[in-house]
C-alpha cells in the first residue's frame, strides 16, 4: 500500500493535479483548524486584485485566483492562476482580459483552504440551482487589447 501510494503522489504531482483540502468550517474538531488565516481587506483597482490577511498560527503558503469568462451562463467554466503573496501579508494577482467573476484561495501549512469570499458547499448549490458566480466577487470585464475597436 505504501508503495502503491508513493506512485499515485509521483503521478499526481506530475500532472499537477489538485489534492483536496481541509474545511476551516468543517463542525467536528480538526488539527490546526484555529489557525487559519482571516481575509481582512479586498481592493479591486482596474484589472488589479490586492487581498490583506491575517495569519493566526499557521503561514499561507499558497494562493490561487479562481476565475470565470462566463460568470452567469448556464455552463460556467472556472480557471485556476497562481497569485503573488508579497510582503505585509498581501496578495496581489491581475485579473486575465473578460473576467467576470473571481474567488481568491489561500492555502496554508496544515493544508486548509480559505476561499473569499466564503462559498456554499456544493450540495447547496445543487439544492438552489445556483451558479458559483452568484457568490463570487463580480469584476468589471476587461477588456482585450483591439476589441473596443471590432465592437464600433
Amino acid at each position: 500500500a505504501k508503495e502503491m501510494n508513493a506512485k499515485l503522489g509521483e503521478a499526481l504531482t506530475e500532472m499537477k493535479a489538485s489534492y483536496p483540502y481541509y474545511n476551516p468550517h468543517y463542525k467536528r474538531p480538526l488539527p490546526h483548524k484555529e489557525k487559519v488565516c482571516i481575509v481582512t481587506s479586498h481592493r479591486l483597482k482596474g484589472n488589479q486584485v490586492e487581498i490583506g490577511y491575517q495569519e493566526k498560527g499557521a503561514k499561507v503558503v499558497r494562493v490561487n485566483l479562481l476565475y470565470t469568462l462566463n460568470g452567469g451562463d448556464r455552463y460556467e467554466e472556472w480557471f485556476r492562476n497562481p497569485a503573488k503573496i508579497v510582503a505585509g501579508n498581501k496578495v496581489t494577482v491581475t485579473l486575465p482580459a473578460g473576467t467576470t467573476h473571481y474567488v481568491i484561495n489561500l492555502i496554508d501549512e496544515n493544508n486548509f483552504l480559505r476561499s473569499y469570499p466564503e462559498l456554499p458547499d456544493i450540495s447547496t448549490l445543487s439544492k438552489t440551482k445556483a451558479k458559483y458566480s452568484t457568490h463570487a466577487l463580480a469584476a468589471k470585464p476587461v477588456v482585450k487589447a483591439g476589441a473596443a475597436k471590432k465592437n464600433r
